[in-house]
């Protein structure tokens, strides 16, 4: 029988967490290489307490602990006592992390086109077919509707990624959105395209 998991007050209490967390911004903040080191190892723990409960792979919670930390040293001029805790500072982050982890872990959503795209050949043959044409545009035109019915983070993910033949880390980066933001504005909008365009079907 396995023995029931320690809480975090067994190895430090928060208030100590805490005020050695507060410490260690400070001293990131002032350019000491030994701050971000000192804060991995009292950190761990309370860490993988947290981790536990939203990711189960090992190799996940280690690479989302190390990126976490990473995020924490970036960010650590962001913190202000007067706002908040410094455990509730690292704690954001280290959800936002895990939160990045399993969203990459999400199947991709395709957008299923309810026909047959045309070939060369027949795009040629139909070129002068004003009936051909007029259903043409009135399917561009339908698409470009929906695509305009869209939020605002939804629309520009979409149009970013196609338009450029960018990646989701690249409309991110290029929009100034969170990678996380980007990637569920970018699902969230395929399927309620594919959702109008089965519609049709």
């Amino acid at each position: 029988m396995s023995k029931p998991r320690a809480s975090v007050e067994c190895w430090h209490s928060r208030e100590d967490l805490n005020a050695a967390l507060e410490e260690s911004l400070h001293r990131i903040t002032l350019g000491c290489d030994r701050a971000l080191p000192a804060a991995m190892q009292f950190l761990k723990r309370y860490a993988y307490c947290i981790l536990n409960g939203m990711l189960n792979d090992r190799r996940d919670r280690e690479e989302v602990f190390f990126d976490s930390l990473i995020k924490l040293y970036r960010q650590a001029g962001r913190f202000d006592t007067k706002r908040g805790r410094a455990l509730d500072f690292y704690k954001a982050i280290l959800k936002n992390c895990a939160i990045d982890r399993i969203r990459k872990r999400e199947p991709l959503v395709y957008l299923e086109i309810p026909y047959e795209l045309p070939t060369d050949n027949s795009l040629n043959r139909d070129a002068l077919n004003p009936a051909v044409n007029a259903e043409r545009n009135s399917d561009i035109a339908f698409l470009s509707n929906e695509i305009d019915r869209l939020n605002c983070s939804q629309r520009k993910t979409i149009a970013w990624v196609f338009k450029n033949d960018s990646t989701l880390s690249e409309a991110s980066e290029e929009l100034n959105i969170p990678l996380g933001t980007a990637k569920s504005a970018y699902r969230r909008g395929l399927l309620k395209l594919r959702a109008e365009l089965l519609k049709t079907a």
